[in-house]
Formats: C-alpha cells, sequence, structure tokens
C-alpha cells in the first residue's frame, strides 16, 4: 500500500527531554509519561517528517484534488476545525464528525472522538477513505503520489526506495502526528 500526506506541517519541535534521555529520536521533558506511541517501530527521521509535512497539506490525497489533511485540522485553529460544527469535505459535502485538536498524539491511545482507532500510524485512513471527508482510497492515494514529481524522490530519501507504498506513507503520516505540538 502506498501513502499520502497528512498531519502537520508546520515547524515541528523534535526537542525535549525523554526522561532526560533521548529515545528513537524524540527527546521529551523529564517529567513527560512514557509515550503510547512506539518510535522504536517508527523512527524519527527529518526526511520522514518532511514527507508526513507535505502529505498533511497536499491536497492531492483527497479524490478530487480540494481537501488535504489541513483543510479540517487547521494550524490558525490549533490543528482543529472551529469554524463549524462538522467539517466540510469534498463537493462541500459535510461530514459526520469534526476534526478534533492534533497535539500531544504520541501519549494517546485512542483517536477520532470516538476512539474508534487505536493505531495512529492508521488513522489517517479513516478521512482519506471516507467518502464524505478526502473520499479517495489508498491504492488511489498511492497511484498519484507515484506519478507526482516531488514524492519519488522524498521516499527515496527515507527508504532507500523511491517505491511509494501506503505502508511508508502512513508512517510517515504517524509520525508527523505523533510528534504534533511537541
Amino acid at each position: 500500500m502506498k501513502i499520502n500526506r497528512i498531519i502537520i506541517g508546520l515547524s515541528i519541535v523534535l526537542t525535549a527531554t525523554y526522561c532526560g534521555v533521548k529515545k528513537s529520536g524524540l527527546e521529551t521533558p523529564e517529567y513527560f509519561p512514557v509515550p503510547h506511541y512506539n518510535f522504536d517501530n517508527n523512527p524519527i527521521s527529518k526526511a520522514k517528517t518532511r514527507l508526513g509535512s507535505n502529505l498533511f497539506y497536499d491536497p492531492l490525497l483527497s479524490a478530487n484534488n480540494t481537501i488535504s489533511c489541513a483543510s479540517c485540522h487547521s494550524p490558525y485553529a490549533g490543528f482543529a476545525h472551529t469554524d463549524h460544527d462538522l467539517s466540510h469535505g469534498i463537493y462541500d459535502s459535510i461530514g459526520t464528525r469534526n476534526a478534533p485538536p492534533l497535539f500531544n498524539l504520541a501519549w494517546q491511545d485512542r483517536f477520532m472522538w470516538d476512539g474508534a482507532i487505536d493505531n495512529l500510524d492508521a488513522q489517517a485512513l479513516a478521512p482519506i477513505s471516507h467518502a464524505t471527508e478526502m473520499g479517495s482510497s489508498i491504492n488511489e492515494v498511492v497511484a498519484k503520489l507515484k506519478e507526482h514529481k516531488k514524492y519519488p524522490g522524498l521516499f527515496q530519501e527515507i527508504y532507500k526506495d523511491s517505491l511509494i507504498t501506503g505502508r511508508a506513507g502512513i508512517k510517515s503520516i504517524g509520525t508527523i502526528s505523533a510528534l504534533a505540538n511537541i
């Protein structure tokens, strides 16, 4: 499977102090609890956060190329959707939920307002495939990314292979999500 660019692309601060010790590229303040997110399974890198950021802001992930993750998780509103009760999706459709704010996701074990998803790396698949949100599929997104001039090089930099897979893309989005507002 191939993936897209999702969650958060502002300048994410990759500093802090994980109990005073750097672990998998993440440092958090000594007083922070241990994150739920397993950074050993998805190590942090500048290249991966750059890819995740590109995917987060790219409307290429939606079926009609008009909606990005940032469309609903606005950096100007704390990475939430604050101006409507329900988020707007492709073809100006109204969704069934409002985009929650994105922060400290590495310390959460459930995602979406109803807690329906328990894997941060897989969470991005829900809005991508939802008919009234982004209305796409992972296969469609992967096909678009393969044809895009920028993405094969970004995947090559991280995975030493220009093959774009859904798993690799999702992990890039998971990384950027886990680091949101740290």
